[in-house]
């Protein structure tokens, strides 16, 4: 009886450890993926995935490989990922989603293929960000226009027009000289009359 025990013993850290060691593998391989994919690596994210990497694996800041290839605006690494059940809109520590990473450098066909994958067209940012307003920051008018058909809006439904620490878009074309922006934006009835309250996230000390 003590030796079936030890046996037992012996055969359970022998498979705790081997869970450990898998454990490794698959955190080492997702960490793999992520860089293989903000690299535009393609191949190495194909055999990676082919191997089991994880493809919703995480950095601590919560980047997946598919935010990162979006970022990067990598359209072939991007369509592989989402092919192999990427989660489109998985969110970073700040909130921050594939959509929104693309839409920030003005990458079309990335924009085009997330939306095509049923990416939310409206999440926000913890900074109440949108994909939206953060394209039309940056002049990138084809994504702005892309985004506005997909549904896009610069004021949401039940919205106050004094909306409290929420840059619009029309507000932010505006302020960055994007005419054209500005003018997308008008057409698609962004409401030129809102305002943004800026309210401190703490109060101020005495």
């Amino acid at each position: 009886m003590k030796r079936l025990r030890e046996h037992s013993l012996i055969l359970g850290l022998l498979v705790a450890l081997a869970c450990v060691s898998a454990c490794k593998r698959a955190d080492t391989q997702g960490d793999d993926l992520i860089n293989a994919a903000a690299f535009d690596d393609l191949p190495r994210v194909k055999a990676l995935l082919a191997a089991g990497a994880d493809v919703n694996a995480e950095t601590g800041m919560g980047d997946t490989a598919l935010i990162m290839a979006s970022m990067m605006g990598n359209l072939e690494v991007v369509q592989t990922l989402i092919h192999a059940k990427a989660d489109v809109n998985a969110k970073t520590a700040d909130g921050g989603t594939a959509l929104i990473a693309a839409s920030m450098g003005g990458h079309l066909e990335v924009v085009r293929a997330l939306l095509d994958a049923n990416a939310k067209v409206n999440t926000r940012t913890n900074g109440s960000l949108t994909a939206l307003v953060i394209a039309s920051q940056n002049g990138h008018l084809e994504v702005v226009r892309t985004l506005l058909d997909a549904k896009a809006e610069d004021n949401p439904s039940g919205w106050s027009p004094f909306s409290v620490n929420r840059p619009t878009a029309l507000m932010m074309a505006s302020q960055n000289g994007h005419t054209e922006v500005v003018r997308a934006l008008l057409d698609a009835k962004a409401d030129v009359n809102a305002r943004m309250v800026v309210r401190p996230s703490s109060p101020p000390v005495p």
